[in-house]
């Protein structure tokens, strides 16, 4: 219902209707310190699951890179060649520089049935430009593969 003036009232009690707007002003306030408050501890959270996820991957795809090499390295007259080659296919591919691999020691004189065991390392800032795993810069993932010489 209006007054003359043309402003809602209440119909019993007009003390009651400006009670009622400064309570739902009061609660705009509450909401709009809850969102201060935790906007930016979802905004840590979301970008933190985006860099772990973004890890996870990126060690995926050096276990692929890795797993590659050593199936190079299990063929008959594999040399140490065949195996960076296969490794530096697949991390040329996602664009991944400064890798170090370590083929297997016993390549040449492996024997069918004998063991190969081959480790590549690239460095964590590979991983992100953007990323805060740029703070472990100096750090290295390590991807380590054992396979049977064919």
């Amino acid at each position: 219902m209006h007054n003359k003036t043309g402003n809602p009232t209440c119909r019993r009690n007009p003390v009651h209707a400006r009670t009622l707007r400064s309570r739902g002003s009061k609660r705009l306030g509450a909401a709009v310190a809850e969102l201060a408050f935790c906007l930016p501890v979802f905004t840590v959270v979301t970008f933190g699951f985006i860099d772990v996820t973004n890890y996870i991957y990126f060690k995926q795809t050096l276990k692929v890179a890795a797993y590659e090499g050593i199936r190079a390295a299990a063929d008959v007259g594999a040399v140490s060649a065949d195996v960076t080659g296969a490794v530096d296919r697949m991390l040329t591919a996602r664009e991944i520089e400064g890798w170090t691999l370590t083929p297997p020691a016993n390549l040449t004189t492996a024997r069918r049935g004998d063991l190969l065991q081959l480790e590549l390392k690239v460095p964590i800032s590979e991983l992100a430009h953007f990323s805060s795993f740029n703070l472990l810069a100096d750090r290295n993932v390590t991807v380590s593969v054992v396979a049977v010489k064919e």
